[in-house]
C-alpha cells in the first residue's frame, strides 16, 4: 500500500461546520507550536467575562477554514454534476498545500 500524504485520514469536529476531515500535512501543520499558540489566543476579548463557556480561538477559527474549500467544491460537483469528486478534492488538497497554484 502507498503512503498517500493527502488522504483525509484526520477528524475533527468543529462548532460550526460540523466534521472537518483533514490530511497528514494539514494535521502536521496543527501539531506546530506556533499552531498550537493560538489556540491560546481567544478572539471574544471582553465577551468571555460574561459568557463564561464561550470558547473562540484563532486556532478554532483557522481550522474550520481548513476544510472549507473541500466543503465548497464537494457541495459545487453534487448541486452541479459538473466534476468527479475525487477530482475536486484533489484540486482543494493542492490548493490547501500549494501557494502558486
Amino acid at each position: 500500500m502507498d503512503y498517500e500524504p493527502f488522504e483525509n485520514l484526520h477528524k475533527f469536529q468543529d462548532d460550526v461546520w460540523g466534521q472537518i476531515r483533514l490530511n497528514d500535512v494539514e494535521r502536521d501543520l496543527i501539531d506546530t507550536p506556533e499552531y498550537q499558540r493560538l489556540f491560546r489566543t481567544s478572539q471574544l476579548g471582553f465577551v468571555k467575562l460574561v459568557y463564561h463557556t464561550a470558547n473562540h480561538t484563532r486556532a478554532l477559527t483557522a481550522l474550520g477554514l481548513v476544510g472549507l474549500p473541500r466543503f465548497i467544491l464537494e457541495e459545487h460537483a453534487k448541486k452541479h454534476d459538473c466534476m468527479d469528486p475525487n477530482l475536486l478534492r484533489e484540486l482543494a488538497n493542492k490548493a490547501a498545500v500549494s501557494p502558486k497554484w
